[in-house]
């Protein structure tokens, strides 16, 4: 379960296994939007469009660990 909080309230919520057969940007998780459409700015620049959760975000050494590339399209 993949989840954000801020100050207390959850934000996100979203059971995706492992991550690695939900797309980041494509998967509907905040509030029934996609990254890509809630922001779209941010989706035009990045370099992993159809990348996985897993392959941007993972628990690694006891911590989230993020690997998101960037680029200007």
């Amino acid at each position: 379960e993949l989840g954000v909080s801020l100050g207390g309230l959850n934000l996100i919520k979203k059971n995706i296994g492992n991550g690695k057969k939900k797309l980041l940007w494509k998967e509907a998780w905040l509030n029934g939007q996609s990254c890509e459409s809630k922001y779209p700015r941010l989706f035009l620049n990045s370099n992993q469009k159809d990348c996985s959760i897993h392959e941007v975000i993972r628990w690694e050494g006891g911590s989230w660990q993020c690997n998101f590339s960037w680029g200007r399209h």
